[in-house]
């Protein structure tokens, strides 16, 4: 199961109307992923130190009121917080290790993946745009991808209680 999969293969057209994620993973880390090491500590302590200004902006530019009421809900936003305090030095580097690995290119036959796959994809989702998903399941023989209306991508962290028994049991 894969739930608002990025796919590194696929490129947006218009890069610009996608959120600030997006930006670091498909633009900043793919044209100079040796930037990445110098900017994140930065962007790392502005979000630290602002993290409610950071989930407004976030719930601001949603494409969608579900993603709206996330980034404003007040369990999400003390979780923000308590996450940023523990945001040290290893952790940032263990989040520009993840930027890069997202943005690296497949090296393997996505076609040779035979094992069934189930893809659940948000069409508001503005950090891993819905045609992302949509190319990644035309490349997997035997994923189907599951369209949810109305959702963005941070419908994992809200509704997991709702994801993992699709896992087995899709709608």
């Amino acid at each position: 199961m894969l739930v608002s999969a990025s796919c590194p293969e696929y490129k947006h057209p218009n890069w610009r109307e996608m959120d600030f994620s997006y930006h670091l993973i498909h633009v900043v880390a793919r044209k100079w992923p040796q930037m990445l090491d110098r900017i994140m500590p930065l962007l790392a302590r502005s979000m630290r130190n602002d993290i409610d200004r950071f989930n407004a902006k976030s719930a601001h530019v949603a494409k969608c009121a579900h993603e709206r009421a996330i980034f404003t809900c007040p369990l999400f936003l003390e979780r923000s917080r308590r996450l940023m305090d523990n945001f040290d030095k290893e952790e940032v580097g263990n989040f520009i290790e993840e930027i890069k690995l997202h943005a690296a290119p497949v090296t393997y036959d996505l076609a040779a993946i035979n094992l069934p796959i189930k893809l659940f994809h948000g069409d508001a989702d503005i950090n891993a745009p819905l045609e992302g998903a949509q190319f990644l399941a035309a490349q997997l023989p035997n994923a189907t991808l599951h369209i949810l209306p109305d959702r963005g991508h941070h419908m994992m962290v809200a509704e997991s209680d709702r994801m993992f028994p699709l896992a087995g049991d899709p709608p």
